[in-house]
C-alpha cells in the first residue's frame, strides 16, 4: 500500500480525502456480496451475473430502487458537513420586546 501511495505522490497526486472502512466479502451463488462498514453507514454491494442480481438482492431484502448512487467520498463529505453543523455552538435568538400599547 505504501509503495502505491509513494508512486502516486511521485506522479504529483496528493491525498484529497480519506475515511476508514471495514470490508467483508462473501461469495453466494457466483455473486460477490460485499459489506462495507463506514463511520456514516453500512453498505452492501452485489457483483456478479446481471441475471442473478435481482433475485439475490430480493432474497437479501434489498430494493435496487433505493440504491444509493453517491460515491463514498461524497457521502463522507456530506457526513462531515452534517457533523460540523450539529457541533456548532447554538446561537440564542431573543425575540424583540413587544411595543407598548398606546391608549
Amino acid at each position: 500500500m505504501h509503495a502505491s501511495l509513494d508512486m502516486l505522490e511521485q506522479l504529483g497526486f496528493r491525498v484529497a480525502w480519506t475515511y476508514p472502512k471495514r470490508r467483508s466479502l462473501w461469495m453466494l451463488d457466483g455473486v460477490a456480496v460485499t459489506l462495507d462498514v463506514l463511520d456514516f453507514g453500512w453498505f452492501v454491494e452485489l457483483e456478479g451475473p446481471k441475471t442473478a442480481l435481482p433475485e439475490l438482492a430480493k432474497s437479501l431484502g434489498l430494493d435496487p430502487a433505493h440504491a444509493l448512487m453517491d460515491s463514498y467520498s461524497v457521502m463522507a463529505r456530506n457526513h462531515q458537513k452534517a457533523r460540523r453543523l450539529t457541533k456548532m455552538k447554538a446561537v440564542r435568538v431573543i425575540p424583540p420586546e413587544p411595543e407598548p400599547a398606546s391608549h
